[in-house]
């Protein structure tokens, strides 16, 4: 995607939460897994995750040419004992161990915005407003912005949000953070239903655009754009907070949403 042709659209919470992130007094990313908490509301797509599983699990190798029954079995696990499931696997192949609340995914920080083509826009600086030229466009950009806002009801489903040209928001979030010794992975993010054995060969071919860059087919209305940074020194923080790298100039626009 050429990064000329759009405009990155970021939410917050509060107007210090913005202020400061623009001004680079605090550049607060979350770690992926922070996300995981709020599922069944805004954001659901457990971002990064392989495979969860919550409770006593098995690992288990099939054989060759038996995955299509092995798929069956697990499928109508639901109900049945763990020495059931083990009985039952056991025939297409072997149990190699347990687990436990066990977790495999692509941990670091992610950092999210809605993508707007500049064609479908015109932004009147003047008077702070935007004209749609589509009308899906619209819906899907009002939606998002109440969606968000309703998830943060606790701040009172307030919505303060800056608009920022994406090919200069870019540079500067790229040449900040590298110079600060991170890496920085970036892109829009498509709309598909990805299976757990899509995600697992994904995994194994170092695929970030599948794992991270993915999201369920009902999501496609957020026309979401997401940095990844992958963490440091394999140590995973709650959340980065850096300061020093001014996002302000990059800003076309600011707009509260009350």
């Amino acid at each position: 995607m050429d990064l000329k042709e759009y405009y990155l659209v970021k939410c917050f919470t509060t107007e210090k939460y913005r202020d400061d992130f623009n001004n680079g007094v605090d550049i607060h990313i979350n770690n992926n897994r922070q996300f995981w908490k709020k599922e069944n509301a805004f954001q659901q797509d457990l971002e990064g995750v392989v495979l969860k599983q919550n409770g006593d699990g098995i690992l288990f190798s099939p054989k060759k040419g038996c995955e299509i029954e092995v798929e069956k079995i697990i499928t109508e696990y639901s109900g049945k004992s763990l020495n059931t499931l083990v009985e039952e696997l056991e025939k297409y192949g072997s149990i190699v161990g347990s687990t436990a609340d066990f977790t495999m995914s692509v941990d670091g920080y992610i950092c999210c915005f809605y993508l707007l083509r500049k064609t479908d826009i015109k932004i009147n600086i003047e008077n702070g407003s935007l004209i749609f030229f589509d009308s899906k466009i619209k819906d899907d950009f009002l939606r998002f912005l109440d969606k968000y806002a309703r998830e943060n009801k606790k701040h009172g489903q307030k919505c303060y949000v800056s608009i920022y040209d994406a090919y200069a928001f870019m540079s500067a979030f790229s040449r900040g953070f590298k110079s600060i010794g991170y890496s920085i992975k970036y892109g829009r993010v498509s709309y598909s239903n990805v299976t757990v054995e899509k995600k697992i060969e994904a995994f194994n071919n170092s695929d970030y655009k599948t794992l991270l860059f993915t999201k369920p087919t009902k999501y496609s209305y957020q026309h979401e754009f997401r940095i990844f940074l992958p963490k440091k020194d394999n140590v995973l923080k709650d959340y980065l907070s850096e300061s020093g790298i001014e996002m302000k100039w990059c800003a076309v626009l600011h707009l509260n949403i009350i």
